[in-house]
C-alpha cells in the first residue's frame, strides 16, 4: 500500500485574480508632515487618491493643473480635527439636574 501524490495542478483563481487586481492601488498621495527642532521634517501620516473616485480625482486633477499655487491653495481650504479613538472628546453630557427656581 502507497501513498498518492498529490495532484497539484490546480491553481487558484483567487490568488491569480487578486495578482492581477489593482483598485488597491493610489495613484498620487497627500503626505501630512510636521517640522522638527533641527529643521527637518517626520510624516505623519499620507492620504492615498485614487482617479476612479471622482472627488478624489477632482483633487488630483486640480494640483495637476495648478502646482505649487494649487497644493498652497489646498492647504488652506483643508480643515483638520482631532478625534479620540476611544470617544471621549472631552465634551461630556451635562446630565446634572438644575435646581428649580
Amino acid at each position: 500500500m502507497g501513498f498518492q501524490k498529490a495532484n497539484n495542478t490546480v491553481t487558484s483563481t483567487a490568488k491569480n485574480d487578486a495578482a492581477k487586481n489593482d483598485d488597491w492601488k493610489s495613484d498620487a498621495f497627500i503626505n501630512f508632515s510636521i517640522p522638527t527642532r533641527s529643521g527637518g521634517r517626520r510624516k505623519l501620516g499620507a492620504i492615498g487618491l485614487k482617479m476612479s473616485k471622482p472627488m478624489q480625482k477632482d483633487i488630483l486633477d486640480f494640483l495637476a493643473d495648478n502646482g505649487e499655487e494649487g497644493l498652497a491653495q489646498l492647504k488652506e481650504r483643508l480643515i483638520i480635527d482631532f478625534q479620540r479613538s476611544d470617544g471621549d472628546n472631552g465634551d461630556a453630557l451635562d446630565l446634572s439636574v438644575k435646581p428649580a427656581e
